[in-house]
């Protein structure tokens, strides 16, 4: 009995140093810096920027990996820190607030 518990014990133990761990890499996306177009805003005016309308495909948080038009999968490592169609939303928005083309954006 005292056996069989000690290779129990280390089987647990040699499957605890096999474990690997997955890791995950999150990924935002950035603009470029943009200067006002003028000194002054060009329209009165206020813009609203929704969220884009994308395929559900890409609704999701795993960057798809498309190999052919036909073919797509889901990166399990790879993901998004925000969903795309909101981080493009939110790129518009600040990048036409950067540019002071509207009052108010």
């Amino acid at each position: 009995m005292k056996r069989l518990l000690m290779l129990a014990a280390c089987l647990s133990f040699a499957s605890c140093l096999s474990a690997r761990t997955t890791v995950k890499r999150y990924y935002v996306l950035h603009a470029a810096d943009r200067k006002p177009l003028a000194d002054e805003p060009l329209i009165d005016g206020l813009v609203r920027v929704r969220n884009l309308d994308t395929d559900r495909v890409y609704e999701k948080f795993q960057i798809v990996v498309r190999r052919s038009p036909y073919e797509l999968s889901y990166s399990g490592r790879n993901l998004w820190a925000v969903k795309p169609n909101e981080a493009i939303s939110a790129l518009l928005a600040q990048d036409l607030a950067a540019a002071q083309v509207f009052s108010g954006v």
